[in-house]
């Protein structure tokens, strides 16, 4: 038989009504399915007393229950027979008689005794008092399980605490991270469990706490990283409406020196599973990910610090790699400081140039403004000991990441240059180690992706100078595209000459018949072209026989060409070629002078 709540004024005409009824004697009809049988003690039927109905403040309205009268059935004290057949005895009588009344059940048949319980609702946890009702709820019940107010539908699996992880898989070396604070709602929970470092490529970071959304993690998560995130599952926009939890805390790239940034953490939910959100507010965005960029703590082989984070397949994991940039070296061969008499050097130079001017590489106007300029440093009279430079660096004020001294297609990252004594390029390790000459590399730490906008501002930086290229094509004079360039100082290291340095530029291209290799250009104000040659036909201009014997192996269809600064007697000199010597020339200049 279903029981329906009923309202004080039904329920107390109901209870008057049967106390009329039993003082009279009358025996009220039951239906027949569940008619009491006759009482064996008629007396004490006869003497029962009515308990009087619930006070306002008594009454819990159950799920669902109106709260209005009820009509029908509802109203009909037949109801609530005053008998019950076994297994109710005395003083209980099936389902609601003296000295208890609808809605309350019987002692044993159901627990839904009142007692304090907690409501967690989105954003912390309020403690209230709530009766349960049913068989459910128990003494002491949530209110999640009965009541009337709004708490009746909170899950109690948000007051759990759960064992959560979330993963950064790193390309770009080892990762630590410094734990300092955390936001949730009020009222949850959060322990805070550690890192561990996983397969040589993963850090692990561990959490206890409850999965409770709630605005106040949000707002601390997007104060704390200023749009500046990215977020695992589908989600909108650049900030969490709510979250779990969040924390944060300083994320170390331990591969790059002391670079580290500020970096928090939140989970939230997605659909049926939980999702997870990363930022800081000194990452920048860049193609879906964010990216922290700091020219100023250098890697392996001059490399600036870069790392991206963004989602990766699952859930709980992040990808940490280097956003698109590349290594890209350029080396600066040079011979290693020479000590000479100034009358031998005269000699020597003066032969130099006859040969150049000879092969046609000179024209005869350089030639006599080279003369003259061997005069004037290196007089012929009382001998002199004069130092070549040790070696020649470039370089460029705050790693050449001020706007005006680069320009890199649009989109690809960009993180300045440095200059490095580590790396070993192709011509390096085919017989150049095995001289006496010094190698002084850059690393421009940068995207590749060529367009015609990077190859125009080059070409405006050089204005009436002139430029060469490295590992392109022969016969070609400038270039259409290239994938970055940056103007900043090429500087004698040493020497007994001026360290003044020379403003030069440089530029990344691409041989499109060597995918293997990238070219590169450079150039500048001050220097002057020379005719470009072929490789073999100044060998023998060459006064190091060691550095001759090793230019005639990759002399065969190789094109010399020559930079010259006539005033500080100092020339470049980069090879070109087909494919097949491409990639073992481009990212080679050779500098020889004296500063």
């Amino acid at each position: 038989m279903q029981t329906t709540t009923l309202s004080r004024r039904t329920r107390a005409v109901a209870v008057a009504a049967a106390a009329v009824l039993l003082l009279a004697g009358c025996t009220v009809a039951t239906p027949e399915a569940e008619s009491a049988p006759e009482p064996t003690d008629t007396g004490a039927a006869a003497t029962a007393t009515a308990t009087p109905a619930p006070s306002d403040d008594d009454t819990t309205q159950a799920d669902g229950a109106e709260s209005d009268e009820t009509d029908g059935a509802a109203n009909d004290a037949s109801t609530y027979p005053e008998a019950a057949p076994a297994p109710y005895s005395a003083p209980y009588s099936a389902p609601y008689a003296a000295p208890y009344t609808a809605p309350y059940a019987v002692p044993g048949e159901a627990s839904g005794d009142t007692g304090a319980g907690t409501a967690t609702g989105g954003g912390g946890t309020s403690s209230g008092s709530s009766s349960g009702s049913g068989s459910s709820s128990g003494s002491g019940g949530s209110g999640a399980t009965g009541g009337s107010d709004s708490d009746s539908d909170v899950d109690p699996e948000l007051a759990i605490s759960h064992d959560d992880s979330v993963y950064l898989n790193s390309s770009v070396g080892t990762l630590t991270f410094d734990y300092e604070s955390y936001s949730v709602g009020s009222g949850d929970s959060f322990d805070w469990q550690g890192t561990s470092w996983n397969n040589s490529d993963q850090l692990q970071f561990d959490v206890s706490a409850t999965h409770d959304s709630s605005t106040t993690p949000a707002t601390y998560f997007s104060t704390n990283t200023n749009q500046k995130t990215v977020h695992t599952l589908s989600s909108d926009g650049d900030e969490p409406d709510e979250l779990h939890y969040a924390f944060c805390g300083d994320l170390n790239f331990t591969a790059f020196g002391a670079a580290s940034t500020s970096t928090c953490f939140g989970q939230g939910e997605w659909g049926i599973d939980n999702n997870w959100w990363v930022g800081g507010s000194d990452y920048q965005t860049h193609d879906g990910e964010i990216c922290y960029i700091n020219p100023n703590e250098v890697g392996a082989m001059g490399a600036s610090a870069v790392a991206c984070i963004n989602p990766d397949i699952s859930s709980d994991t992040f990808a940490v790699d280097s956003g698109g940039t590349h290594s890209n070296f350029l080396s600066f061969y040079s011979f290693e400081q020479l000590t000479v008499v100034n009358t031998e050097l005269q000699t020597a130079l003066d032969s130099v140039v006859e040969k150049l001017n000879s092969a046609g590489v000179l024209t005869n106007a350089q030639t006599t403004a080279i003369t003259h300029a061997i005069d004037a440093k290196v007089p012929a009279g009382v001998p002199l000991v004069l130092n070549s430079p040790s070696s020649w660096e470039f370089s460029c004020a705050d790693s050449c990441t001020d706007t005006d001294d680069y320009s890199i297609t649009s989109g690809q990252l960009w993180a300045g240059l440095h200059s490095t004594t580590d790396y070993d390029g192709l011509l390096w390790n085919a017989g150049l180690d095995n001289l006496a000459m010094n190698n002084m590399s850059i690393n421009a730490t940068a995207g590749r992706n060529a367009s015609s906008d990077v190859a125009d501002w080059f070409t405006g930086e050089i204005a009436s100078g002139a430029m060469i290229g490295a590992g392109t094509q022969n016969g070609t004079a400038s270039p259409s595209e290239l994938n970055f360039a940056v103007c900043g100082d090429l500087t004698p290291q040493g020497g007994s000459f001026n360290n003044d340095p020379i403003t030069t530029c440089i530029g990344q291209g691409h041989n499109a018949d060597d995918f293997d290799a990238n070219n590169w250009w450079i150039g500048g104000p001050s220097w002057q072209a020379t005719t470009p040659v072929a490789l073999d036909k100044i060998i023998d201009a060459i006064p190091n026989t060691f550095v001759r014997d090793f230019l005639e192996v990759i002399a065969d269809d190789t094109e010399a060409r020559i930079l010259i600064d006539v005033d500080r007697l100092t020339a470049l000199i980069t090879l070109s070629g087909n494919a097949v010597t491409g990639d073992a020339v481009d990212g080679a200049v050779f500098v020889v002078g004296l500063g």
